[in-house]
């Protein structure tokens, strides 16, 4: 269903209904009131579809023209975006997990002591952190 048709029939349903004309009148004695009844435009669903289209047609159009523009964009230059945003993201991986798994003092204490005494992990002979070698 079309914007304009759900349109038309909101205006329809929310029009008030029209008051006689004065030169209809002054050929009658008597006032009578016409009454148009409201009626909604012949569709498959009628009032669900009117409203369906007018909550979610936006959306659709929407994502209509995104994909037509996806189609018509250069391939070369959607690549390259999407290079970009990959290395954007990895830069902000590595900057995220550098900040977070970076060693705490404790932690660059022990490994200074290890290596400040001759420790050798492939000898399995590690000092006591207590103790003193010498």
């Amino acid at each position: 269903m079309s914007a304009q048709l759900a349109r038309k029939s909101l205006q329809l349903l929310l029009k008030p209904t029209p008051a006689p004309s004065a030169e209809k009148n002054t050929a009658k004695t008597r006032h009578t009131e016409t009454r148009v009844p409201r009626a909604l435009p012949k569709t498959k669903t009628g009032l669900k579809k009117i409203k369906y289209e007018l909550r979610y047609g936006q959306h659709q159009r929407t994502k209509q023209r995104q994909e037509q523009e996806k189609k018509r964009a250069h391939p070369i230059v959607a690549l390259v975006k999407d290079e970009k945003a990959l290395d954007d993201n990895l830069a902000r991986n590595v900057r995220v997990l550098t900040s977070k798994l970076r060693a705490s003092r404790v932690e660059r204490q022990l490994h200074k002591a290890l290596h400040s005494k001759g420790h050798s992990l492939r000898s399995g002979t590690a000092p006591a952190l207590g103790e003193d070698s010498d």
